[in-house]
């Protein structure tokens, strides 16, 4: 491990000086230095955090793997469940055990450059990840692999092309969401920084994609609201990422469509009374469609909620809907608890203080450390808006029903009744939110202005690092 650790401690070095080059002396901003920070950084939580690392990785590598064989026109296997795969890359799959452990760096360091000699396809099970998201969150993963695949790379490399090409999407659509969104454009790019998301983004998992495209979509309503006029070069994309945040996991982030009032409310006062009922009548009508292809898309997956409780130990069964529906106090009882056991955790998931499978712990610290660079980032002059009274209603509402929505979904999906609070929640859950909840905080009282903004910025890099070698010190 010597090895990995002495490259580790070049590239965190090599990215530290990148950092004060950008941010102090060529005083770029975040929309110049987002990209190249974004992307050496992502790199090294891709090493750090290696294959299977990641929550529910080889699931989401499995998944991106059957699109693969689509892209390369490699026959569906006969047998449900099974796929075909190089007997290499399924080799690698076994081998490799969750979270972090050395066995994941030998292969990393020692296996990646390798020209593999088995790669004839096998047929081997796999879990489709495809019943709480469509199917195209994938899709860079799988480009990932094809090309890792076509040119005959090792398996490691391979499986990590597909974490690369998510990583580089990922950063895309942060970057276009910064571009997008008139104001907190540090906001958006340090949450693009933070701990968890860069290893979500630098992984396999769908988080990646779907949390590219929330961004992206709550910076459109951002842009909508502040426009003086909206065209169709604005509506279009925000309608489709509005469908899209319709039918990703199980329709949780449904209420934050709510933000495409942002778009309409504050031209709605010089409009006749016949076109204003039109509008009204007209958004009513979008949201019940878009609620209707969320029920439709997730129907299988509530009528699992619905009927699970029909086991014969009821301490072992799941909470059911009709349970929550018919016992609304222990319900809310259920919620509170959750949030007086596990906020604390909550929020360092949020902030990344929780990594890997939740086998890394960040000294609260460090966490506070990053929250107040957070604070102070969106309070930047000439980069931050004081929200009108409705609008602060119609963010917080939206984000609360999300939440809410968030932890039901656990509740029935995941509690067993034998429990008195939520289980399964994690703070990464509620990350697309964070563009939305954050400006919520911003005050006159606070005024940062473009020196201390760069400042702020190498504290939050700085943390980042110690974040980093931390990380390093549990590898055995």
């Amino acid at each position: 491990m010597s090895l990995f650790y002495a490259i580790l401690c070049a590239a965190l070095l090599l990215f530290a000086a990148l950092a004060y080059y950008l941010i102090i002396i060529r005083r770029q901003k975040v929309q110049q230095f987002f990209v190249p920070l974004a992307l050496m950084l992502g790199l090294i939580f891709q090493c750090l955090v290696t294959v299977h690392g990641v929550p529910d990785e080889s699931t989401h590598l499995d998944t991106a793997y059957k699109y693969s064989n689509q892209i390369l026109f490699v026959q569906s296997s006969d047998t449900p469940g099974t796929i075909y795969k190089r007997e290499c890359d399924a080799r690698l799959s076994e081998m490799l055990a969750n979270g972090l452990e050395s066995n994941s760096y030998y292969q990393l360091l020692f296996h990646t450059f390798e020209r593999p000699s088995d790669t004839q396809l096998v047929q081997v099970s796999y879990i489709d990840g495809t019943n709480l998201v469509p199917g195209i969150v994938y899709l860079p993963a799988a480009l990932g692999i094809s090309v890792g695949r076509i040119l005959g790379l090792s398996a490691m490399l391979t499986f990590q092309l597909g974490r690369i090409f998510n990583l580089l999407v990922f950063i895309l659509l942060i970057r276009l969401a910064i571009g997008v969104t008139p104001y907190w454009k540090n906001l958006f790019g340090a949450l693009g920084l933070l701990p968890i998301t860069l290893q979500q983004a630098a992984s396999a998992s769908y988080d990646a994609i779907i949390n590219g495209l929330v961004f992206l979509f709550v910076a459109l309503c951002f842009h909508c609201q502040s426009s003086q006029v909206l065209h169709k070069k604005q509506l279009i994309p925000t309608g489709i990422l509005a469908i899209f945040v319709a039918v990703i996991k199980g329709g949780v982030y449904l209420p934050l469509l709510f933000l495409l009032i942002l778009c309409f409310h504050h031209r709605s006062s010089g409009m006749y009374p016949t076109r204003k009922r039109k509008l009204l009548l007209g958004s009513v009508l979008a949201f019940v469609l878009l609620a209707a292809l969320a029920l439709v898309k997730f129907m299988p997956v509530f009528y699992g909620f619905l009927t699970s409780a029909a086991a014969v130990d009821q301490e072992n069964a799941l909470y059911t809907i009709p349970y929550v529906l018919q016992h609304p106090l222990h319900t809310v009882y259920l919620l509170w608890n959750t949030l007086m056991k596990c906020g604390d955790d909550l929020v360092r998931g949020l902030l990344g203080g929780m990594l890997s499978w939740l086998d890394y712990q960040m000294n609260w610290i460090f966490i506070i450390l990053l929250l107040i660079c957070l604070l102070l980032l969106i309070n930047v002059n000439d980069d931050n808006k004081r929200l009108s009274c409705k609008a602060q209603l119609v963010i917080s509402g939206s984000c609360l029903l999300s939440t809410l929505l968030i932890m039901l979904s656990m509740l029935v999906g995941y509690t067993k009744m034998k429990w008195n609070y939520i289980q399964g929640l994690q703070g990464r859950y509620f990350l697309p939110l964070a563009p939305a909840i954050f400006p919520l905080l911003t005050t006159k009282i606070v005024s940062v202005n473009a020196k201390q903004a760069s400042r702020t910025w190498m504290v939050l890099i700085g943390t980042e690092i110690i974040l980093v070698l931390q990380i390093a010190t549990m590898i055995l």
